[in-house]
C-alpha cells in the first residue's frame, strides 16, 4: 500500500493548503536551537503526551509533575518556531496514567515526536504538517510533501531533513 515518488509529484495530486515544505526547511534552519530545546524538554517530562494551544494530555500536567510555567514555556517555543498547535509524543509513563497501561512495545522514549505546524479538518478527517523527531521513523520517505495523491485514504509520509529530524504530512480521510 505504498504510494510511488511518481504518484506524489505526478496527475491526480493536490496541494496541501498549509505550510510548504520550502517554508518549514526555512523555519527549521532559523530556529533549529528553539526546535531541539522543545525536543529535549519534551523528553525530559515522562509522562507528558501533548501540549496544545489551550490543553494537555494529561489534562492537568501536574500529575506528571509538570508545572504551569513549564507549558507555558512549551507554548511560547511553539509559537516562535510557528507551531500553532504544539507538540505531541507518547511513552510508557503517560499510558500507566490510565487502567490499561502502556501499549505492547511502547517504551519510556516518545518516538516519534511531533511538532505540529498546519491542521486542516479534524483528527479522524484532515491533515497535518509539521516536523518530525525519530530515531527510527516507520513512514515512507519521499522528496515531496507539498503534493499527495488525492485517491490516498489515510497514510503518513516523511521527507528527511537531518539526523533525526524529518518533515511529516499525514492525511486521514
Amino acid at each position: 500500500m505504498f504510494v510511488t515518488t511518481a504518484a506524489l509529484v505526478g496527475g491526480g495530486c493536490r496541494p496541501f493548503q498549509g505550510s510548504t515544505d520550502g517554508e518549514l526547511l526555512q523555519r527549521f534552519h532559523e530556529h533549529r536551537s528553539e526546535l531541539e530545546q522543545l525536543i529535549r524538554m519534551f523528553q525530559a517530562d515522562k509522562g507528558l503526551g501533548r501540549v496544545g494551544k489551550n490543553f494537555t494530555r494529561p489534562d492537568d500536567p501536574s500529575r506528571v509533575g509538570v508545572s504551569f510555567e513549564r507549558i507555558s514555556e512549551y507554548r511560547r517555543l511553539c509559537e516562535v518556531v510557528g507551531a500553532a498547535a504544539c507538540i505531541e509524543g507518547y511513552d510508557a509513563s503517560f499510558y500507566r496514567l490510565g487502567a490499561a497501561g502502556p501499549p505492547p512495545g511502547v517504551t519510556e522514549a516518545k518516538e516519534p515526536i511531533w511538532i505540529i505546524v498546519s491542521t486542516s479538518g479534524l483528527s479522524f478527517s484532515g491533515s497535518t504538517k509539521g516536523y518530525l523527531y525519530s530515531a527510527a521513523p516507520t513512514f515512507e520517505v519521499v522528496p515531496d510533501l507539498d503534493h499527495h495523491p488525492s485517491t490516498v485514504r489515510s497514510k503518513t509520509w516523511i521527507r528527511h531533513v537531518e539526523g533525526p529530524w524529518y518533515l511529516f504530512f499525514d492525511v486521514r480521510n
